[in-house]
Parts: structure tokens; sequence; C-alpha cells
């Protein structure tokens, strides 16, 4: 009877053994927080992830020396080149890695450690990033922020965007899920020439997305090689921004370009411009030329309402980039390539 119970007893304690480990795994959510933009981005344009963990679980007993929490968190990305532009690193005389080369549009980092999180590397050949705090992480925190630029060349459609491989602190596969996706749709940054009126030499309007450099217009618009000129016919170098109101002539027909949203004529989307809209549209204080109206007419539909008020402001604050596309009939809306 006694070696009946030891041998119960024994057994036990090895199942409790096996499955212990099972329930008692450490783990944290590793997500992906915000996007800057989540309808889209545009050729030419950069798009920004913010990657965060949370919901941790059972971090007591971490083989790092029984600290509650994580401090290493390790994740592989994927992106397609043939899409974005490759994120570049600045190597020293011996061949060694030596921080991040690529810069966003305002200065920083394309790929940066943030939070709590201070330092990080990134191999651009495996692509494995390895981010670390300064302290044991156990409360919701955000990680690392991910900025990618997408090519002038890039096909028109949706791309995926993936960090695989996550690992925590001593290489546990202790996160939940083991792969962040997200996926978001290239679409184009200049549309297609409309109101065209040839017998008179006008080729027609041509949008374009605010803050869209010469040289990003040629790039785009290879086919229109005149020089382009602003509303004060003063040519236009390639790193000047193209404002509403220039033109451009090739042979015998003139094109007039309308940067959406901008109504001061300097080629961008601020405060001041919506500012504009609002004095004109909602309080009725001031008046805006037939090109400012344009640039203001997101549903390209010869009116300006609510609507469009509501896209400028969400393209200035960063949540969305304008389709190209015309308001068909009345009631629901159908996005549609501008053809007119």
């Amino acid at each position: 009877m006694k070696k009946t119970i030891l041998i119960m007893f024994v057994t036990i304690i090895l199942i409790v053994g096996m499955v212990t480990p099972v329930f008692a795994a450490p783990m944290f959510n590793f997500y992906c927080s915000y996007n800057t933009k989540d309808t889209g981005v545009a050729l030419t344009k950069e798009i920004t992830f913010i990657y965060s963990v949370n919901d941790f679980r059972e971090f007591a007993n971490q083989s790092d020396g029984g600290k509650n929490g994580i401090n290493v968190i390790r994740a592989t990305l994927e992106y397609d080149e043939n899409v974005f532009e490759p994120i570049e690193i600045n190597t020293t005389g011996d061949g060694n890695y030596n921080g991040i080369k690529t810069e966003t549009s305002d200065g920083g980092k394309a790929i940066e450690a943030i939070g709590n999180w201070t330092g990080l590397t990134y191999n651009p050949e495996t692509k494995r990033i390895v981010v670390e705090a300064g302290k044991f992480i156990n409360s919701e925190d955000e990680v690392l922020e991910i900025t990618l630029k997408v090519k002038p060349t890039a096909t028109l459609g949706n791309t995926t965007v993936t960090l695989t491989e996550i690992e925590g602190s001593d290489e546990k596969k202790d996160i939940t899920p083991s792969a962040v996706s997200k996926t978001v749709e290239v679409i184009s940054a200049v549309g297609d020439a409309t109101d065209a009126d040839p017998e008179n030499g006008f080729g027609g309007y041509i949008r374009i997305l605010p803050d869209m450099k010469v040289s990003e217009f040629r790039i785009l618009k290879p086919e229109l090689t005149g020089a382009i000129k602003n509303v004060q016919n003063t040519t236009l170098g390639n790193d000047d921004y193209i404002p509403t109101g220039a033109t451009v002539t090739e042979g015998e027909l003139t094109y007039t370009l309308i940067a959406i949203g901008d109504l001061n004529s300097d080629g961008q989307l601020t405060a001041t411009d919506l500012s504009q809209f609002k004095a004109y549209f909602i309080h009725q204080l001031t008046t805006l030329s037939d090109n400012q109206k344009r640039a203001c007419d997101i549903r390209w539909d010869a009116a300006l309402t609510g609507t469009d008020h509501s896209q400028l402001r969400s393209l200035l604050v960063g949540l969305s980039d304008p389709k190209f596309y015309v308001w068909n009939g009345t009631g629901t809306a159908t996005s549609v390539p501008v053809s007119r």
C-alpha cells in the first residue's frame, strides 16, 4: 500500500513538474499601438509604426536573477524593399555598425527606442532589432518607433510590415503574439490631369499631395519636363515645395498644379491653411480664389462641405492621406480615380 502511494506521489510530482512551466511561463503582449496613416501612405511619403508592450504575467521567476519584468526585446523587421526605402546604418572603419543612418522627414532616426527603452541596435543584413531598457519593465510601455519611406517607384496597393521572431529577456519566446503585422495601402501622390481645354492651350488641373518637392514630382510625372513656376512666375528648384497655383508647360499645353490643403501657396499644409479654410467655410470672414477652393475640394465635386474640412484636418494631423476621387451624384460617396 505504501509503495502504491509512493508511486502515485512521484507520478503527481512528475506531472506537475512537466505542466507547471507551461502555465507559469513568463508572458506579455507586444502590439502595434499606433500608425500614422490608417488608410494609406502616398508615394514618396512616410509611415510610422509605434510598438508597445503590456499585459505582463508571471515574471517573478525569470532566469535573469529573479527580476520582475523584462529589459531586452528582440525582433526581426520584414518589409518589401520594392515598396519601402531600405534602412541604412552608419559603419565604423572596422566594419561594425554604429547607429541608424536613415532619417525621417523631421530629422529623427528611421528606427528609435522610445519610452524607457534607451538602447537600440539594428543589423541591416538580418534586419534584426534589439532594444534594451535601463531598468526592468513590468507595466505598459512604448518600446519602438519605426518609420519607413515609400519609394516613388512602388506599385500602388496593399503591403505588409511585420515584426517577427519576437523575443523577450534571455531570448525567451515569452511574447504573444510571436509576430505583429500591419497592412497599409500605397496610394498615388499625384492625380491625373482633369478639366483640360486643349483648344485653349490648357492641359488641365493636376492635384498633388502637400509637401511635395519639385524633385519628387519629376519622378512621379516624368512626362512633364517643362519648368515649374510659382504664382509669381518664378522657376522653382528641385528642393522647392510645389505651391497651389504653380504651372508647368509641356509643348503647347500648360497645367495648373493644386496642392491639397495649401491655401497660402507655400506648398505645405499647416494650421494656417486650415484656419483660413475655417474662416471662409464656417465663419464666412474671408474669400478664397478659385485655385484655393480647388485645394480644399478633397471630393473634387466643385463644392466645399464639412467633409472636406474634416478630411483636411485629418491630413494635417497625420491620420490619413486623401485619395484622388470624384463625388458621384448625391448621397453615398463612391471613391473612384479622378477622371472627369
